[in-house]
């Protein structure tokens, strides 16, 4: 007789739960709705969650770790607002500073238009 009433209880909490998934509200609006506790959707959720074969009920998972490879660049690109585009060695300090040096000389596209 209990493990009749036990596979109700499990029925009526993937049903809950289930309607809550597919719903808009918080845990807690939920559950007051429901007439339940907040503990007890948390505990059904998570037994549930474990033997659930509906994915709606699964906990969510991490997706697995993709090994990436760090390579260091070997140029440095500076793209003018011109389109005119400097590439610098990475590493390179004093090529660098040269660059940004040489960039700021440069007259800025309103002082352009005066002196034409």
């Amino acid at each position: 007789m209990a493990r009749s009433a036990d596979l109700v209880k499990r029925r009526l909490w993937q049903q809950r739960l289930r309607r809550f998934t597919h719903g808009h509200l918080t845990v807690a609006a939920f559950c007051q709705a429901e007439g339940v506790s907040v503990p007890s959707f948390y505990q059904w959720r998570k037994i549930l969650g474990r033997t659930a074969g509906d994915a709606d009920l699964r906990p969510q998972t991490t997706p697995a770790f993709i090994p990436v490879e760090v390579v260091r660049a070997t140029t440095i690109e500076i793209h003018l607002p011109n389109g005119a585009r400097l590439a610098v060695p990475a590493g390179d300090q004093a090529s660098l500073n040269a660059a940004v040096a040489a960039v700021g000389r440069l007259p800025r596209a309103s002082q352009e238009g005066e002196s034409c």
